[in-house]
């Protein structure tokens, strides 16, 4: 099972670092393959890894790019994961394992959140509005070579900049597919997004039951 994750970075070099070591940790367990878009040559290149560069602006259109690039690479599956987001080696095999029984589209439904300004780890249990109850997030959201090339493995609206995650998931409603959502917490999972103070959607911004920081000590690199 050949695995692509597919990330765009922009800026904070510091949390990239990280971000980097992490990716590094799991190619030395799983069959992935890697593929950054960044948006400022030489400094946003990051060696060991299959790169692009590409304009930032719009967002939607920085990932397609990203995505047609990661088809010539021939995955099974691709990831999604964003520059400051970490996953375990354990979260990472859970999501093979739904691969390799075949579902079409995997993801989680919860998520944590480390806010690194007031080094506060949150949990957030998953979206509230009627119309996303139940919805994966964008975070190792996972999807099958099959559903990408229904999509011309283009699964962003190209002129969009925010709700990237929504907007793919009512192009995923359009076309016949299975689906896992899972719980982090349920199962016993971790995976984390960093938050700093120049991210495009804060710490704050989410509904959040604070929770005991220790739970990081499961990602090596933070």
């Amino acid at each position: 099972m050949k695995l692509g994750i597919l990330t765009c970075r922009w800026k904070r070099p510091e949390v990239f670092k990280l971000f980097a070591k992490g990716l590094r940790r799991l190619q030395d367990t799983f069959d992935i393959v890697p593929l950054i878009v960044g948006s400022e040559g030489d400094k946003s290149h990051c060696n060991g890894f299959y790169y692009i560069d590409y304009p930032n602006n719009p967002l939607g259109r920085k990932w397609n790019a990203g995505m047609q690039a990661m088809q010539h690479l021939d995955p099974d599956y691709v990831m999604l994961i964003g520059s400051d987001d970490f996953i375990t080696d354990e979260t990472t095999r859970y999501i093979l394992d739904c691969c390799a029984l075949g579902f079409d589209v995997i993801g989680m439904r919860d998520c944590y959140f480390y806010d690194s300004t007031s080094d506060k780890l949150g949990y957030w249990a998953g979206f509230t509005a009627k119309h996303r109850i139940g919805e994966s997030m964008g975070l190792c959201r996972t999807i099958s070579r099959s559903v990408l090339d229904q999509m011309n493995w283009q699964p962003w609206m190209g002129k969009a900049n925010a709700g990237l995650d929504w907007l793919m998931t009512q192009k995923l409603n359009r076309i016949k597919h299975t689906e896992h959502i899972f719980s982090l917490r349920e199962q016993g999972l971790f995976a984390v997004d960093y938050k700093t103070k120049d991210n495009i959607c804060a710490f704050n911004l989410y509904d959040t039951e604070i929770v005991d920081s220790k739970l990081l000590n499961q990602i090596p690199e933070l």
